[in-house]
């Protein structure tokens, strides 16, 4: 964490990555959901985004660039995450369903009922 609103997310990838975020000016995609998940677990505001690269000449192997949250950003990863959970609630139902039933046909022994409780 930097200061009280502040992150820091270093990469040494590889030499044509870090050309490119310096060609760009901008860091990959997966490396800009990767900065808004840490900040929305923090509460910050920003994270400072370096790419090194030492096989390169001074000059070049060094790039900082500040990336401020994005509140859309933000929306679109929370629709995802909540999009996985319920996909995964669904996969999880469909796996004890199928086990359940498969326990019942190889066993004599009734399931007690868990609203008699």
């Amino acid at each position: 964490m930097v200061n009280d609103d502040g992150l820091i997310e270093i990469k040494c990838p590889n030499t044509t990555t870090h050309i490119e975020t310096i060609v760009t000016g901008k860091p990959k995609y997966e490396y800009l959901l990767q900065m808004h998940g840490q900040m929305m677990c923090t509460g910050r505001n920003w994270c400072d985004f370096v790419s090194y690269d030492d096989r390169l000449p001074p000059n070049l192997a060094y790039y900082k660039i500040r990336i401020i949250k994005d509140d859309n950003l933000v929306n679109e990863i929370e629709q995802a995450v909540q999009a996985f959970i319920e996909k995964l609630k669904s996969e999880i139902n469909k796996i004890n369903q199928k086990a359940e039933a498969t326990w019942q046909t190889t066993t004599s022994v009734t399931l007690p009922d868990a609203s008699a409780n």
